[in-house]
C-alpha cells in the first residue's frame, strides 16, 4: 500500500511539474506576475531640480511623482536616460513613462498625459559679453542658436523657421555659450540657473538670462498607450496630484528645494 501511494504521489507530482513547464513556456511572466504588474518604469532626464541623481529624494519634482502614487496599486521606478533615449524608449513602449514631458500633438498620438505636475519657464540664455540686444524672439533672427534635442524648445524655434543647434544635453549649451560658439541657448529657466550654481565650468559666470521670457509649458507624467492599463495609471497619478495640492504637502516638498511654488506650480481650479 505504501509503495503504491508513493507512486501515485510521483506521477501527480510529475504531472504538475509538467503542467507548470508548459505554461512558463506559454507565458513566460505567468509565475510571479502579480507582484510586478503594477510596477511603473519611468524614464527621466539628468534634469535638477526636477529630477536629477546627485539631489535628495531624487529632486521636488521625482519627490512629487512618488508621493502622488502612495497608497495606490502603483509602484514607480526611475530610470535617468539621456532625454532623447527616454523619449524614443517610452514611444516604442520599452519603458511605461516619461516624465517632465511637455504635451505636444506628435506625443499625444503614443502617450497618455496627466494633469501638470508644474510649469517650466523657458527663455534665452547668453555670455555677457556678447553685447547683441534682445526684446522678443524675433531678435534671434540670424543668430547662432541651440536648444536640447527633441525638446518642446526646439520645436519653438523650428516653427518660428529658425535653424538651431541639437544639445545633447545643457552642459554642453553652456560650454558653447562660454566659447562664445552659440550666441543663444533657449532651455529651462530653473534647470540652467542650477547647474550654473553647482557647476565649475571656468566663464560660467558670464552666462545670464535674457528676459522676457519666451513661453512656459507645462510638463506632465506621460504613460505609453502600449501599456494596457495607461489610463488607469494617469487616474491614479491625478488623483493623488490633486491630493497633494489640497493637504499642503505640494507646496512643502517645493519649499525644500529653495523654490517657491507659485514659480513652478499649476494650481488645480477650484
Amino acid at each position: 500500500m505504501v509503495r503504491n501511494f508513493n507512486a501515485d504521489l510521483l506521477v501527480e507530482v510529475t504531472l504538475k511539474s509538467i503542467a507548470w513547464f508548459l505554461l512558463l513556456l506559454v507565458h513566460p511572466f505567468a509565475v510571479g506576475a502579480d507582484t510586478t504588474a503594477r510596477n511603473l518604469l519611468i524614464a527621466a532626464p539628468e534634469f535638477a531640480p526636477y529630477v536629477s541623481s546627485t539631489l535628495a529624494e531624487g529632486g521636488w519634482a521625482w519627490e512629487v511623482l512618488e508621493a502622488a502614487f502612495e497608497g495606490s496599486d502603483y509602484q514607480p521606478k526611475l530610470q535617468l536616460l539621456p532625454w532623447p533615449r527616454a523619449v524614443r524608449m517610452v514611444e516604442e513602449g520599452a519603458l511605461d513613462g516619461l516624465y517632465l514631458a511637455n504635451k505636444t500633438a506628435g506625443r499625444e498620438r503614443w502617450a497618455r498625459f496627466s494633469e501638470p505636475v508644474g510649469d517650466e519657464v523657458t527663455l534665452f540664455w547668453k555670455n555677457r559679453d556678447n553685447r547683441l540686444s534682445y526684446r522678443d524672439i524675433g531678435d534671434a533672427r540670424g543668430l547662432r542658436l541651440g536648444a536640447l534635442r527633441d525638446s518642446v524648445q526646439m520645436e519653438t524655434l523650428q516653427s518660428e523657421g529658425f535653424d538651431a543647434v541639437a544639445l545633447n544635453d545643457f552642459e554642453q549649451g553652456i560650454r558653447l555659450l562660454i566659447r562664445r560658439r552659440l550666441d543663444l541657448v533657449l532651455a529651462d529657466h530653473h534647470v540652467i540657473k542650477h547647474l550654473l550654481q553647482s557647476g565649475d565650468q571656468p566663464g560660467q559666470e558670464k552666462i545670464i538670462p535674457i528676459f522676457p521670457a519666451v513661453a512656459a509649458h507645462g510638463f506632465h507624467l506621460a504613460v505609453s498607450r502600449q501599456r494596457a492599463d495607461n489610463d488607469a495609471v494617469i487616474e491614479a497619478f491625478n488623483q493623488g496630484l490633486e491630493r497633494l495640492h489640497l493637504n499642503g504637502r505640494y507646496r512643502e516638498i517645493v519649499r525644500r528645494y529653495g523654490l517657491s511654488p507659485e514659480t513652478v506650480s499649476f494650481v488645480p481650479s477650484q
